[in-house]
Formats: C-alpha cells, sequence, structure tokens
C-alpha cells in the first residue's frame, strides 16, 4: 500500500477575460505559493527498519526542485544517542514505479537502522537542512510491537487456503496505531478465471483493507480487502473474491500499523481515513509529513504452490 501523495499543485498567473464593452480587461490572480514539501517515512518489517524521505515542492518545476538533491536529511533517536544521515538515492526507493523517472523532487534513503532506536514503539525525531538554510521538523511515534495470531505460517510466511473459502486474520494489538492498513496483491487470475469468461483488468490485482482503530485487529480475507476498489472491479470478478480465491492464484497480504501522522497524510483514490484534507506533520521552511508504519507480511496460496504449505485456518476441534 505506496500510498504517498506526490501530487503537485500549478500556479496560475494571468487571465484574460472579455467585458460586456468588448474590451479586454486583464485580470491578476495571486501566484502560488512555491512551498517545500518533505514526505519522510519510517518503515518496520521483518527485513529490519528503513527510511525514507521524498522532497519536492508545491510548483512542481525541475529547475525550482533541482537544488533539493543537496538537502540533508537526519533521523534522530529519541535518547540523542543515534543519528542517521539518509543518503541521495534513486526515485524508486521512495516511490517505486509510481512516477516517471522525470518526476521533480530528490529521494533519500536509509537502511537498515537500529530498531532499538527506530523500530516498534520508538519516538524519533525528523531534521531536513534545506540549501537555503531553511529547516523542516517534526516527530513520530512507531506504533508499537505486534504479532499475527491467524493464520500460522511455515518459515516462509505462507499458508494455503481452499479455493473459494474465507478466514478471518488477526493480530495482537499494535500500541499507538490509528489504524491497520491491510493490501493484498493477487497473482494468476486471469489464466485461474480464462475457463469462467470472467474478465481481469489488472493482473496482479491489488485490494486494500482498513481497521479504523488501534483495537480493530480483524479482517476477513479476502472478502474485507478492496472496499475502496469494489467499484472498479467488474461484478463478476468481485462476487468470486467476496467467497474466495480461485484455485490456481496466489495473494501477498500485508497487514500495516500507521501512525496517526500517516493516517491523517495518505491518500489514495477514495481512501481517507481521516478526512479529505491532509494534516501536516512537518513544520518550519516547509511541510510534508513524517510518519512511521509497523508491517507484518504472508503468502495465502490457493492451488499455484507445489507442495503446498500448511492452511491458514486453524483445524476444526
Amino acid at each position: 500500500m505506496s500510498p504517498r501523495g506526490l501530487g503537485t499543485t500549478c500556479a496560475l498567473t494571468a487571465l484574460l477575460v472579455s467585458v460586456p464593452a468588448c474590451e479586454l480587461q486583464e485580470i491578476t490572480v495571486a501566484q502560488s505559493e512555491d512551498v517545500v514539501v518533505a514526505e519522510i517515512y519510517l518503515s518496520s518489517d521483518v527485513d529490519g527498519v528503513s527510511g525514507s524521505a521524498w522532497i519536492h515542492r508545491t510548483l512542481g518545476s525541475a529547475g525550482s526542485t533541482r537544488e533539493l538533491s543537496s538537502a540533508d536529511v537526519f533521523l534522530r533517536a529519541e535518547s540523542r544517542v543515534s543519528t542517521v544521515r539518509l543518503r541521495l538515492a534513486d526515485p524508486s526507493f521512495c516511490a517505486g514505479d509510481e512516477l516517471p523517472a522525470d518526476f521533480p523532487g530528490s529521494c533519500y534513503f536509509a537502511q537498515p537502522l537500529d530498531p532499538r532506536h527506530f523500530g516498534p514503539g520508538s519516538l524519533v525525531e525528523a531534521i531536513v537542512r534545506l540549501p537555503d538554510g531553511g529547516r523542516i521538523t517534526g516527530q513520530t511515534r512507531v506504533p508499537g510491537p505486534y504479532e499475527l495470531r491467524t493464520p500460522r505460517t511455515n518459515r516462509r510466511r505462507m499458508c494455503s487456503l481452499e479455493p473459494a473459502r474465507r478466514f478471518t486474520v488477526e493480530w495482537t494489538r499494535a500500541e499507538g496505531a490509528w489504524a491497520y492498513i491491510s493490501e493484498t496483491q493477487i497473482i494468476n487470475l486471469t489464466a485461474a478465471l480464462e475457463d469462467s469468461n470472467i474478465e481481469v483488468e489488472e493482473d496482479p490485482l491489488l485490494l486494500v483493507g482498513l481497521s479504523v482503530s488501534e483495537a480493530d485487529t480483524t479482517i476477513v480475507f479476502p472478502s474485507e480487502f478492496g472496499l475502496f476498489d469494489r467499484p472498479n472491479l467488474g461484478r463478476d470478478l468481485a462476487l468470486v473474491l467476496q467467497e474466495g480465491l480461485p484455485f490456481g492464484t496466489q495473494a501477498e497480504v500485508v497487514i500495516a500499523a500507521a501512525d496517526r501522522n500517516y493516517v491523517n497524510w495518505v491518500r489514495r483514490g477514495a481512501f481517507n481515513p481521516s478526512g479529505i484534507v491532509r494534516v501536516p506533520s512537518l513544520h518550519g521552511d516547509g511541510t510534508g509529513v513524517f510518519g512511521s508504519v509497523v508491517r507484518q507480511r504472508f503468502t495465502v496460496d490457493a492451488g499455484l504452490q507445489i507442495p503446498t504449505p500448511g492452511p491458514c485456518e486453524p483445524a476444526e476441534p
């Protein structure tokens, strides 16, 4: 789920409008302010802790963002015994394949970070020093550690599910989480549904689910994933996924405990868990977000993997 909100805005200069006397009158519209936006994230999962930062400007012009590649981005632990400087990196570290290669902005990245200072439960400060001497700062409290209760996976974090069956994903509470964002990416749908004449427009198919409080720690797979995506799915495909996975498919599942800053900023289509207005958590000579997530991940197999792993569902008594 990469939900980073890396949009830009356009400046309005002068508009010419006609008046009843057939004369042209020049109307000047105030130009939008060119503001530096920093989007900084801490991510913790089984592979460790990483930090990324995407720095750009609201006007988004290449000329105005080129100098941002010489900004300094630091993450400092609450105890101040550990401070990490993020390095300039390829944009894919920040935005994956979501942005064109020439999108104006600078990406910074650091991995691995010490989980004792930057992992679950940590209070971390972000500091951005801009080339013109400006400074942007903010804090995040990383959600606390948590574990999956179901499914019980093997060493490869994989389990098997009978086709057209659902099961409840359950996890322990992550202290400080404002929401749990659940994503699944289902692969091989096209081949699995070839004989059913059900149209599959996206393969792999990404579906997003949401649990809206620290105590909401269950979600039914796969029927409760994709609440924000169902309108874009074909009716027949949506009905199939309400019952379970088709035989011959596999799904990567990620449960992400997100902090307040992340929830108040990230937007994806109709996914607006805290309202339609973004709330910044970075302040100073710019704006933006310093958010954190703690992820648990596993794979659900519905006949694609041979040999199949153990079942996702607990054995019936």
